[in-house]
């Protein structure tokens, strides 16, 4: 009977391809591809931000290894200008702080050097850029294991 009933009339429709199970099953893998879609976005938004945080990072710290470079600079003149040059030169000043190991090495341009050893003057005949001084400062990070900062600055000055 059921043959009669599925060949006798022709225009009757036929039964759908996929059964209401399949229409489940794929339903559940769209559901898991979208679930992986979000989760793979998500992991690397993390990542983004992660990297993001240690680029601020290292750039902050860069600046503060210049200032802080700078600052010696300055530091390094007055105790340039505290020293009693008649005795010997001052040959090298290092600076602490919480961050970095600062260490200023100096050397001199002068008419008469002096007590000064000639590796760190420079006799000179202009009288205008007598007490010259090139200063090498080199600030070191000191905890490389969080941030690895090096930074040399090289200046001439006249105090």
């Amino acid at each position: 009977m059921e043959k009669e009933r599925f060949t006798s009339n022709p225009l009757e429709k036929a039964p759908p391809p996929s059964s209401p199970k399949m229409r489940r099953g794929f339903s559940l893998l769209l559901v898991l591809m979208f679930v992986m879609v979000m989760a793979v976005i998500g992991a690397l938004t993390l990542e983004f931000m992660g990297t993001g945080n240690l680029h601020t990072r290292q750039s902050f710290m860069d600046v503060r290894a210049k200032l802080v470079a700078r600052s010696a600079a300055e530091m390094s003149l007055m105790a340039i200008e505290a020293h009693d040059f008649s005795t010997s030169c001052l040959k090298q000043v290092n600076f602490s702080d919480p961050a970095f190991d600062v260490n200023v090495t100096f050397h001199y341009f002068m008419t008469n050097c002096g007590s000064c050893s000639p590796d760190y003057c420079t006799p000179i005949e202009t009288p205008d850029t007598n007490g010259s001084v090139l200063l090498y400062l080199h600030v070191k990070s000191k905890f490389p294991s969080l941030f690895r900062v090096q930074t040399f600055r090289l200046t001439l000055q006249n105090p």
